[in-house]
């Protein structure tokens, strides 16, 4: 590691066209959307609600301005737009799912 050459060799021709390939100046609206909001830790019961009558109770682990990620007992199934309910923080927003992995959902918050 230290003391010893790297056996990996780059012309110059090849890096500067790989510099001319990174983005460089103003925040476009394509990378802002890349960019993941900051997000905060949290540990509340919740409950997703869709269709008037269908709920599902979970438990919200993440949250950001622009979404949440809660935990299921089960894996669920939720079919589109629902409310996420969290009492404790008084929260009420209008959601989507975006992403389910295991017992994870992550929503999408929809502004209205």
């Amino acid at each position: 590691m230290f003391g010893r050459r790297s056996k990996l060799r780059v012309p110059a021709s090849q890096l500067e066209k790989l510099e001319r390939q990174t983005p460089v100046g103003p925040l476009t609206p394509a990378r802002a959307r890349r960019q993941r909001a900051e997000r905060e830790a949290a540990w509340a019961q919740c409950r997703l609600v869709w269709d008037g009558n269908n709920s599902v109770d979970g438990i919200l682990l993440d949250l950001s301005d622009t979404g949440a990620r809660v935990r299921f007992r089960t894996r669920p199934v939720i079919p589109g737009p629902c409310w996420l309910v969290v009492p404790r923080l008084r929260i009420q927003r209008r959601a989507e799912p975006v992403r389910s992995k295991d017992y994870d959902v992550g929503l999408r918050f929809i502004d209205t």
